[in-house]
């Protein structure tokens, strides 16, 4: 009988490898984590940095803009204000050449009468009325603005004053003249006074 010997077996066990966890592997991912918001905080923070900086250097230039126009402003409110005085003294100005220009009308039309003898309570009008009819003059009155004796220069004269007839417009004036010159001669004593012989 032949026994056969059992030879030893070799039971090779195969062991599967299972790496282990790592044990900082949660710890890296959230510090990854805190430091990728870190920093978006920070880039939002240079970003508002900026953006504050850019601010201030704006109202820098508005600051800037306004004390500018504030010292326009006063250079326009001194201006006016001496447009204001200019214009014053323009009107006041225009008033002046308005009186002027009525006294060198009145110089226009006033008209000179000499040589006619002045005595106390005459009637000035009366007088210039009198001798208009003698030139022929007709209406003198309604042709007239005005009519005295001037102020005498010396009160020592013994000649008596001027009498002004001013008339209402250069032409009366030009016609009242034109007829005395039509009468060439006209003397006090046909005026009615006596004793003259002007």
């Amino acid at each position: 009988m032949h026994v056969r010997v059992p030879t030893k077996l070799n039971i090779a066990v195969s062991v599967l490898f299972i790496p282990s966890r790592p044990r900082n592997v949660a710890t890296s991912s959230l510090g990854s984590g805190i430091e990728g918001k870190l920093d978006k905080i920070f880039s939002e923070l240079s970003a508002i940095k900026k953006q504050k900086s850019e601010f201030i250097a704006s109202l820098n230039n508005y600051g800037e803009k306004i004390d500018d126009f504030e010292k326009k402003l006063k250079v326009v409110e001194s201006l006016d204000n001496k447009m204001n005085l200019l214009n014053a003294e323009m009107e006041s100005y225009g008033v002046h050449n308005f009186k002027l220009k009525n006294k060198v009308m009145d110089l226009h039309q006033n008209l000179k009468l000499n040589g006619i003898p002045e005595s106390r309570n005459e009637n000035i009008i009366d007088i210039v009325k009198n001798v208009a009819s003698k030139l022929n003059f007709a209406s003198v009155e309604s042709c007239l603005n005005d009519c005295y004796r001037v102020h005498s220069v010396s009160k020592d004269s013994s000649r008596s004053r001027p009498i002004v007839a001013s008339f209402k417009t250069t032409l009366y004036k030009s016609d009242f003249r034109k007829a005395y010159k039509r009468i060439k001669d006209l003397r006090t004593t046909a005026l009615g006074f006596t004793g003259f012989e002007r």
